[in-house]
């Protein structure tokens, strides 16, 4: 009786070890999604290990996935530089190729893709050295959805990422340089643009007409803009890093753009420039030693500036210019010519901010009429401030 209890109990613990090493297998391998909706396909891609058919070097790649198209993904999967099936748990996979490109051609190009999966990674993209007329690509993809771009290398060339009018692309870990757009959306919607390096570009990173992207953990230096968001709206661009470009960050006419937690420091012009944007929110940013303004806000309506570090810019912590219906505030402005400079702008609010050591705390210049300013913390300021036409409200500090 004994011998069978001791049997059953030595069978019962390695039942449990057998179970709890399955749970812990699953744990280990369990991939964790940022976004419910496209999370599958996400976890599929970072986490599928095919074995490469062959790495060599191509000149172009051309994929189009129209209904009789003779170069569709059932052409490529035939192809020496392709493998996969294109489902969620085996996507197509382009890897590890140099593509040299050549003149009026991109590098990889897929177009019209819609219900098949597919990676591209630790691919080189370069022009070919011959004649260029700068429409060239390294990768373009075109009416074009669940896609990933992962570890690939891009530069000499007009651009290095390209999406018109796609959505549903991940776009992460490339590094692009010496181009005019790094990464350029065009039409291109619900996409994910994070943790790339892009410098010594006219634009890092360039959203133009796109909507509901999420751009974040990027860094962009030594660019003519570090990102440009134009004609865009509700797009996420947060806990990026620019530095050593001529403005950190570029709005110009978008609206309802969260930007937040990035770090727009060291810049030859301004940290953040906004021209006729409205409605975005600029939360808990850096916007520190910028060579002229923190952020420079012209045209532009109904924005919040809350919560940012704005400090040591040459010129003025923020510059305002027929501007109306803005919130600032929560602000730390310190070491600034002027802390806000309010020109030609009327009907916005100032409080709460905390405005130290500045030049002029805050100067409403000629036109800055019927603003209110009111419980903003001043200190050490040579002038706390100035209101050149007497026509705005002054509450009282605290």
């Amino acid at each position: 009786m004994f011998e069978k209890k001791s049997r059953k109990l030595v069978l019962s613990s390695v039942f449990m070890i057998i179970i709890v090493l399955i749970f812990a297998s699953l744990t280990l391998t369990r991939i964790t999604f940022e976004h419910n909706y496209s999370g599958d396909f996400k976890g599929e891609l970072t986490s599928k290990d095919h074995k490469l058919k062959l790495t060599a070097i191509y000149n172009d790649i051309i994929i189009d996935d129209l209904p009789g198209s003779l170069i569709n993904w059932t052409w490529a999967e035939a192809q020496s530089w392709c493998s996969g099936s294109g489902t969620l748990s085996d996507p197509y996979i382009i890897e590890s190729h140099l593509l040299n490109v050549q003149n009026q051609f991109d590098g990889i190009q897929i177009s019209n893709s819609h219900n098949k999966y597919f990676i591209i990674r630790n691919c080189t993209f370069r022009w070919d050295g011959f004649i260029s007329i700068g429409s060239e690509t390294g990768v373009f993809l075109s009416n074009t959805t669940n896609g990933y771009l992962y570890n690939n290398t891009a530069y000499g060339l007009p651009t290095g990422i390209y999406l018109y009018q796609s959505e549903n692309i991940f776009i992460t870990n490339n590094t692009v340089h010496n181009l005019m757009s790094a990464i350029y959306l065009l039409e291109s919607n619900l996409s994910y643009i994070y943790e790339n390096t892009g410098y010594s570009n006219e634009v890092g990173i360039n959203l133009d007409n796109s909507f509901d992207n999420s751009i974040y953990n990027n860094t962009v230096y030594s660019n003519t803009n570090g990102m440009q968001i134009s004609n865009s709206k509700y797009n996420e661009i947060y806990e990026n890093i620019a530095y050593n470009n001529d403005d950190g960050i570029l709005v110009w006419y978008s609206e309802n753009n969260n930007i937040k937690h990035n770090k727009l420091n060291n810049n030859f012009d301004h940290g953040m420039e906004m021209n006729n944007g409205h409605n975005n929110t600029i939360l808990e940013n850096e916007l520190i030693s910028n060579t002229q303004e923190g952020i420079n806000m012209v045209n532009s309506h109904n924005n919040t500036i809350a919560k940012n570090d704005i400090k040591d810019n040459l010129l003025d912590g923020i510059y305002v210019s027929n501007s109306d219906d803005n919130v600032i505030s929560g602000n730390i402005i310190q070491n600034n010519d002027d802390g806000i400079n309010l020109y030609v702008s009327i009907y916005n609010k100032i409080y709460e901010n905390s405005i130290d050591n500045n030049n002029r705390g805050i100067y409403a210049d000629l036109g800055g009429n019927y603003n209110l300013a009111y419980w903003n913390f001043f200190t050490g300021n040579v002038i706390h401030a100035i209101d050149a036409t007497s026509t705005n409200y002054w509450n009282f500090t605290y």
